[in-house]
């Protein structure tokens, strides 16, 4: 953001959050907000007590964190714009769990395995929803999977996870579906002849053709302007949502004259791409046969005429199925895609790495034919890829979670009703203390002492954990197994020569995203 942006919006945050908290919950007589009340009184720090409760009095005591400013918060948090420094500086000095406040809302950090595995699995249950709050609530309009909570969450969650294993996304038959969309790409790479450019682009269309593939059985061709116009809509949103973040913990800031914090803007985009979505799902209805469906849209509009044709409570409708299907499309093309990027970055940074793998693939067989079956085999590209999503930590914070109910005796503390729970997942993938220079790319620390054996490591979790696991992961699994062995089997990865080596730089927005850089594809026939 820029500084006259940054100036205006302290300058407005001082002036109003203190009219706001003046009329806001004054009655509101549940945890939370007893707690919002003792704020000022007690140097900005937060002390619940629940006096009707005796067995709860010895662990109803918040968790350590700094001092906070009335009615602001934690100021720094605020300021920052990469927040990753800030919170390694609050688990070295209170631990790992942190309680700060920003605004309105509270806020609980959870880093480190051990604490991780208490709150996002033991205490799962617990701490499943979302918070309730504008991302959630405007743009995720709390439908579907990502956004939702509750029971809505659970019932969709459910058909998804049940319909993607019904397809066969996870085994061999479905890897025909993602050799076909690597064919064309490797194609479109060919018709670079070498030169350097920036594959951001043609890397997003194919994860995006495979997602869309599965949802509604359909691909793009990679210059086709409709399809184009979609990603570029997706990448203007998820920009835009990461600006509106000020607007979670300062909720009137979306009502002040103008768009200053990009709200509106945002729900436009989001409008746009949900009427896309629904002319998809209309077309769907129109060749609907309940006795072939052909794709999670069809499976979608079969489950939902069965559960109301037998009179199932269900919370299934077309508004959600739309949400849905943009959910995917959002998350099967950026997660995957940004991955594919780093790892390809650092590839052309350490060269030697690149002929590891071709030699792991010789040794297989024909490295032209590599399948995923042959994953037990190639222990070498198998830590490859798990070394690049440690390092790349793309989602160094997991999608916050939320408690609708306060939780007593984590670990010793309670965590009142609707405090937003954000798991460092960069606490792991980044800690000196579990790795050995962890800023260095070596795919050898996933391997034993022989090489030949891949070690499972607890200590990474790209894609989450617990009850709210991300849903896809084994198909990003494949995706950048057979991405990457297909694209080391056909060429040799090398920097732009008029720019050189790219530096090991991104931008953090909803995901860490690698900084624009150009890279070439030579054809390994043409490698001397």
């Amino acid at each position: 953001m820029e500084n006259v942006t940054t100036t205006f919006m302290f300058v407005i945050t001082v002036a109003l959050v203190k009219f706001y908290y003046s009329f806001h919950n004054s009655n509101n007589n549940n945890i939370n907000s007893n707690c919002m009340q003792k704020c000022a009184r007690n140097g900005g720090r937060r002390n619940d007590n629940n006096k009707n409760n005796n067995s709860r009095q010895n662990t109803n005591k918040l968790p350590p964190g700094p001092w906070l400013l009335p009615f602001l918060g934690y100021l720094p948090l605020l300021l920052a714009k990469d927040k990753r420094d800030i919170f390694r500086r609050l688990r070295d000095k209170f631990g790992d769990l942190v309680y700060i406040r920003v605004g309105c809302r509270p806020i609980l950090l959870v880093s480190g395995q051990q604490m991780i595995q208490e709150v996002l699995v033991k205490r799962s249950r617990e701490f499943e929803g979302r918070p309730q709050m504008f991302t959630t609530l405007k743009p995720g309009q709390g439908k579907a999977v990502v956004n939702s909570s509750g029971p809505l969450w659970r019932e969709h969650r459910i058909f998804l996870v049940s319909k993607m294993k019904g397809i066969g996304i996870g085994k061999t038959s479905f890897e025909e579906n993602i050799h076909d969309e690597i064919s064309l790409f490797l194609n479109f790479l060919r018709s670079k002849n070498s030169q350097a450019f920036n594959a951001r682009f043609c890397i997003q269309t194919a994860m995006s053709n495979i997602i869309c593939f599965i949802s509604f059985g359909q691909r793009f061709n990679y210059d086709d302007e409709e399809f184009i116009n979609i990603l570029k809509l997706i990448e203007s949103n998820m920009k835009l949502v990461g600006g509106t973040a000020i607007v979670n913990y300062f909720p009137f800031l979306e009502y002040l004259p103008g768009d200053l914090f990009g709200c509106k803007a945002s729900l436009k985009t989001v409008e746009k791409v949900q009427n896309i979505t629904r002319t998809w799902v209309d077309d769907h209805k129109k060749t609907f046969d309940p006795n072939n469906p052909r794709d999670i849209i069809d499976l979608y509009l079969l489950e939902m005429r069965r559960k109301q044709e037998a009179s199932e409570n269900t919370l299934m409708d077309e508004s959600q199925l739309v949400k849905l299907v943009g959910d995917l499309l959002v998350a099967g093309t950026e997660t995957t895609a940004t991955t594919l990027q780093w790892m390809l970055l650092f590839l052309v940074r350490h060269p030697t790495v690149q002929e590891n793998l071709y030699d792991e693939m010789k040794n297989v067989g024909d490295p032209g034919t590599i399948s995923f079956q042959d994953r037990e085999r190639m222990p070498y590209t198998i830590a490859t890829i798990l070394e690049s999503q440690r390092l790349a930590d793309i989602a160094p914070f997991s999608l916050p979670r939320s408690n609708p109910e306060t939780v007593y005796d984590v670990t010793g503390y309670t965590v009142p009703r609707g405090t937003l729970v954000l798991p460092i997942l960069n606490s792991l993938h980044h800690s000196s203390d579990l790795w050995e220079n962890p800023m260095e790319f070596k795919p050898e620390r996933f391997l034993d002492s022989t090489l030949e054996n891949v070690i499972k490591q607890k200590d990474i979790l790209p894609f989450s954990v617990g009850s709210r696991v991300c849903p896809g992961k084994t198909l990003a699994f494949m995706e950048l197994f057979s991405f990457l062995t297909s694209i080391i089997a056909n060429f040799v990865v090398r920097p732009d020569d008029e720019v050189g080596v790219p530096p090991i730089e991104g931008h953090i927005g909803v995901t860490y995203v690698p900084n624009e850089h150009k890279l070439r594809f030579v054809p390994r026939t043409t490698c001397v």
